[in-house]
C-alpha cells in the first residue's frame, strides 16, 4: 500500500508529464528535484528508517542511500522498465540546457543512469544493459557533443564491463574512443587518462600481447608522475598487471621487485578507504 507522501510524489508526476510533457524541463526538473531529496520525503516520518539508508529491490540489489527517485524506479520491479524510459526521456531533452545552465544537473543524470545500468547488471539482463548504454551513449553524443565528457565516462564504463565479459574488441572500440576524448583536453589527460591506459594494457594482457602491455604500463606511469597526487589505485592496478607480465615471462627478480612495492602502495589504498567511503 503507498503511503499519503508517496501517493503525492506519484501524482505530481503524473500530473506534470499530463500537463508538460515527458520531454519537458518541468518534468526533467521534478525528476532532478527527486534524486536530490531523501526517501523520507516520500516514505514519510512514520515508516520504517532502515530503507532510507539501504533500499533493497525485489531482484536484491540494494541501494545506499537512496533517493526518492530510486523509489519511484525500483520500487514496483513491474514498473521499472517503463519508468526508466520516462526519466531517460526527460533527461535527454533537458541535457543541452543543464550542459549550459546547471553542469551539476549531469553528474545527477549520470548517477541516476549508474544505478540503472546497475541494476540491468545485477538482474543479468546484459542485453537491456547494451540496449539502454547504447542509447545513452548516443543521446549525449548528440545532445552534449561526442567529446564530451560525459560521452567519455560512458565508454570508459562499456569499456570495462566488454573486457570484464571477454568481449576485446568492444571493449577496446570503447576505450580507444574513449582515451581520444581524454587527449583532447588537458584536464582530463592529466586525471583520467592513466586508468583508460591501464584498461588497455589490462586488456593486451588478456590477449598474450605483453610486448604491447608493458608498453601501455610504461605510459601508465609516465602520466603518473606527471600528475599532481599519485593515484595509489591506479598505481596498484599498473604493478598487479607488470607483476603478471614478470611471471609470464619468468622474470623472477622484477617479479619480485613490483610485488614489495605493491605491498607497499596496498596498504596506502586501504588505508586510505575509510576517509574515501
Amino acid at each position: 500500500m503507498k503511503t499519503t507522501n508517496e501517493t503525492n510524489v506519484f501524482q505530481q508526476l503524473e500530473d506534470a508529464i499530463s500537463e508538460f510533457g515527458i520531454e519537458s524541463m518541468e518534468v526533467a526538473e521534478l525528476f532532478l528535484e527527486l534524486q536530490d531529496s531523501f526517501i523520507a520525503g516520500v516514505l514519510g516520518e512514520d515508516d520504517d528508517a532502515e530503507v532510507r539508508f539501504s533500499m533493497p529491490t525485489a531482484e536484491g540489489l540494494t541501494l545506499q542511500w537512496p533517493s526518492a527517485l530510486d523509489w519511484y524506479i525500483f520500487s514496483d520491479s513491474s514498473l521499472t522498465g517503463a519508468r526508466v524510459e520516462q526519466i531517460q526521456a526527460a533527461y535527454s531533452f533537458a541535457m543541452p540546457t543543464w550542459a549550459k545552465t546547471n553542469p551539476e544537473a549531469l553528474v545527477s543524470v549520470q548517477n541516476c543512469f549508474g544505478k540503472v545500468v546497475a541494476y540491468y547488471r545485477h538482474i543479468g539482463d546484459f542485453e537491456e544493459w547494451e540496449d539502454f548504454n547504447l542509447s545513452i551513449l548516443n543521446i549525449s553524443k548528440t545532445r552534449l557533443g561526442p567529446g564530451h565528457e560525459m560521452v567519455m565516462d560512458l565508454l570508459a564504463d562499456m569499456g570495462e564491463h566488454y573486457l570484464e565479459s571477454g568481449r576485446l574488441d568492444d571493449a577496446s572500440a570503447c576505450f580507444n574512443e574513449a582515451l581520444t576524448i581524454c587527449e583532447a583536453d588537458p584536464d582530463l589527460k592529466m586525471s583520467e587518462s592513466p586508468w583508460l591506459i591501464m584498461n588497455s594494457a589490462a586488456m593486451a594482457c588478456m590477449r598474450g600481447e605483453l610486448v604491447v602491455a608493458r608498453l601501455l604500463l610504461d605510459q601508465v606511469m609516465e602520466r603518473l608522475a606527471e600528475a599532481p597526487t599519485m593515484n595509489n589505485v591506479v598505481l596498484l592496478e599498473a604493478l598487479a598487471n607488470y607483476a603478471a607480465i614478470f611471471r609470464a615471462t619468468r622474470n623472477l627478480a622484477e617479479f619480485d621487485r613490483v610485488s614489495l612495492q605493491a605491498e607497499e602502495v596496498a596498504k596506502k589504498v586501504w588505508k586510505s578507504e575509510p576517509a574515501r567511503a
